[in-house]
């Protein structure tokens, strides 16, 4: 299922320019082509891998 990024911008009323849209649509989808199968084996029950990472107060 590739996701329609245009209606979905347009959805959530993310006030991009056209063209920039335009833009961001092919890496868009070149993403969700090459991760969708991958997420396909990740096991329903799988958690998600949750890093925190925070620095030395300054002095």
């Amino acid at each position: 299922m590739v996701r329609d990024w245009k209606m979905l911008a347009r959805a959530l009323s993310l006030d991009i320019p056209e063209g920039d849209v335009e833009k961001i649509v092919a890496p868009l989808d070149g993403l969700e082509s090459s991760f969708r199968p991958l997420a396909e084996n990740v096991p329903l029950l799988a958690e998600p891998a949750v890093v925190f990472f925070c620095p030395e107060e300054e002095q």
